[in-house]
């Protein structure tokens, strides 16, 4: 796999968004729909990166077209990226991976969980207690892909390892 260096983007996140100096870290915060971008996207290959879930938070593999600061959740079906939940839920590309209020079956909070990212098979995997969990697969990706890290509710904060 090709390495990049990228890290948590300070110019590309909400206002309320609270960042490590390293970069890597999405800190606690009680604003409301805190929001980042890492700094660099990817758009073929294959790409691997963990995150550790310390509270309620929310991962995606977004395009550049998701707004910062906005209410994901409102929209399940979101079209601009895909995403999950520290509840385990996960969503996103038009549809909800495993139908409507469900989920992969565990509290993703206090884990690190592995993402596999395969431009060539178009497949996103996640990775959660050794077990892999494939929702989607023969995915055609629209645009460059950024990790984006965001507030499920409450006090969200992640640590990610790029």
């Amino acid at each position: 796999m090709p390495y990049i260096y990228t890290t948590l983007d300070n110019k590309n996140m909400h206002t309320t968004t609270v960042l490590s100096s390293d970069l890597l870290e999405f800190l606690p915060s009680t604003a409301y729909l805190s929001s980042v971008f890492s700094t660099k996207s990817v758009n073929s290959g294959k790409w691997y990166f963990e995150v550790v879930f310390n509270t309620q938070l929310i991962l995606g593999l977004a395009y550049n077209s998701t707004e910062l600061g906005v209410n994901l959740l409102i929209d399940a079906n979101t079209q601009n990226g895909f995403f999950i939940k520290s509840d385990g839920q996960i969503w996103g590309g038009g549809v909800n991976a495993y139908g409507n209020n469900t989920n992969i079956g565990a509290s993703l909070l206090n884990k690190t969980i592995g993402v596999q990212l395969d431009f060539d098979s178009g497949k996103i995997t996640y990775i959660v207690d050794n077990v892999k969990y494939s929702p989607y697969s023969n995915l055609t990706f629209k645009d460059n892909i950024y990790v984006y890290l965001g507030k499920e509710g409450g006090t969200a904060s992640g640590k990610i390892n790029f």
